[in-house]
């Protein structure tokens, strides 16, 4: 086998390891006030209201899918463990891949009164906006933030919300804040959100919708 692809994964994949760490620590940080309660949009900012409508995601939303190919990637060219370390690594490499690709949000935003999230292989997630019954905060940079209307839910990571982070404050102004359990709820629930179903494989934060 090529030298050069003995580096060239190995190297793709902590790339991408880091492009997503990056992503959740700026994240983590533009989002900071609301999941203090306040607002990301300072009052009387000039920027359009959030969310008026459908918009694309960011090109952030392949990475994840892409580190699983370069995990699958390292495990034929760089694992000499034998073939069961091979398979385990080429595994959960395929698993991130095939889960990152298919959940990977294609657009999210407003169409009518309607919260809207596009998925590429997956259906796409609609639910009223009057329907939300709470917006659950990450609780680490890598986490994502997790909508629940009801018994359905979906989990946007910081690549999903890249740029389009005033979805949040649309769905956060719908609601009110609980600063007992720190999340947005309907009504006057103040007990403390059920824990994320949150994977982390070898530091890529896989969210379960």
């Amino acid at each position: 086998m090529a030298r050069w692809l003995l580096w060239a994964f190995p190297g793709s994949f902590v790339c991408c390891v880091g492009i997503l760490v990056t992503l959740g620590s700026l994240s983590w940080r533009r989002s900071h006030g609301l999941r203090m309660g306040r607002p990301i949009r300072e009052p009387g900012s000039a920027r359009p209201g959030p969310a008026a409508e459908l918009r694309p995601a960011s090109g952030w939303t392949y990475v994840a899918g892409a580190s699983g190919l370069a995990a699958a990637g390292c495990a034929i060219a760089w694992i000499a463990g034998g073939d069961v370390a091979r398979l385990a690594v080429g595994g959960a490499g395929c698993l991130i891949a095939v889960s990152g690709f298919r959940s990977r949000v294609r657009a999210l935003g407003l169409r009518g009164p309607d919260l809207v999230v596009l998925r590429a292989g997956r259906p796409p997630f609609v639910v009223a906006l009057e329907a939300v019954t709470a917006l659950e905060p990450p609780r680490t940079p890598l986490g994502g933030w997790t909508v629940r209307a009801g018994a359905r839910r979906i989990t946007l990571m910081p690549s999903d919300l890249w740029g389009n982070e005033d979805v949040l404050d649309l769905l956060a102004g719908a609601i009110r804040f609980d600063p007992g359990g720190r999340w947005w709820v309907r009504g006057e629930r103040t007990r403390a959100p059920p824990a994320q179903r949150t994977t982390m494989v070898p530091f890529i934060c896989v969210g379960w919708y």
